[in-house]
């Protein structure tokens, strides 16, 4: 019984390692995607607008891509 015992502890921390990568790599790509956006509102200027009425305008953009009129 110790074998199996052994072999589940190996199995549970091989599964919870993997987890870990997992979350240490989702991390990383939304920093990555965090730095993206920053880069693609600075090419089109934003930046120079106050953060509230970004916030304002991106959540127009979104709902209007929500319900498919952005076309």
């Amino acid at each position: 019984m110790n074998a199996t015992t052994n072999r589940f502890s190996d199995k549970e921390a091989k599964l919870l390692d993997k987890i870990t990568k997992a979350k240490q790599q989702l991390v990383r790509l939304k920093h990555k995607q965090k730095l993206d956006l920053g880069e693609l509102a600075i090419k089109h200027g934003l930046d120079k607008y106050n953060l509230d009425i970004l916030s304002d305008a991106f959540a127009r953009l979104a709902e209007e891509l929500l319900h498919g009129n952005s076309e």
